[in-house]
């Protein structure tokens, strides 16, 4: 196969491997599922419902207490409701944050695995290689995105992928085939 090839398919593999992980990560966790939770922020008190007017030639208005104070219960209820609900919606969009995560991080080890794998064929290798770098890097950048500690199997994901990769480094340079270098000696 022609060198030129070889590099694209190489670039290709590092391209889309990395997308089709992203693709099966939203399939597998969708976004839908922690947005149905979303609610809006409970309205400011609004006491006009409790004012009652002067007669026609006053403008002094008087508000019935008993009417603001049921206001303001039914406002203190829907604002711990919202609280509530803020918290149960973080709590699983940053869920589905780190299960993402983890299917990047188990495609980047069988990634790995898969260069090892098919070293008798060079694109195979570099690309799988490349895409499942790209994946770590991404895995560990939205793992600080998300905010909250990483779990245990997180944890020993990113060791595995960092042994691995470290792995993958020697065996590169152990079985990987020297590059041709031809003698451009010019004659005299």
């Amino acid at each position: 196969m022609n060198k030129t090839v070889k590099v694209i398919l190489a670039i290709a593999i590092a391209v889309i491997y990395p997308i089709l992980v992203l693709f099966i990560g939203l399939v597998f966790y969708p976004s839908k599922d922690y947005e149905d939770l979303r609610v809006k922020s409970p309205s400011i008190p609004n006491y006009i419902k409790c004012a009652t007017y002067g007669n026609g030639r006053s403008t002094y208005t008087t508000y019935d207490k008993a009417c603001q104070k049921r206001i303001d219960e039914q406002y203190e209820r829907d604002t711990n409701q919202y609280k509530s609900n803020l918290e149960s919606y973080n709590m699983v969009r940053k869920q589905v944050v780190m299960n993402r995560i983890q299917v990047a991080l188990v495609a980047a080890i069988l990634g790995f695995a898969l260069a090892m794998v098919a070293y008798k064929f060079s694109p195979i290798t570099v690309g799988m290689a490349g895409g499942s770098t790209v994946l770590i890097l991404f895995s560990s950048y939205y793992s600080l995105l998300s905010g909250q500690t990483m779990g245990s199997l997180v944890t020993i994901l990113f060791s595995i992928s960092f042994v691995i990769l470290i792995a993958m480094l020697f065996f590169i340079d152990k079985v990987m085939p020297l590059p041709k270098v031809e003698n451009f000696v010019q004659k005299k």
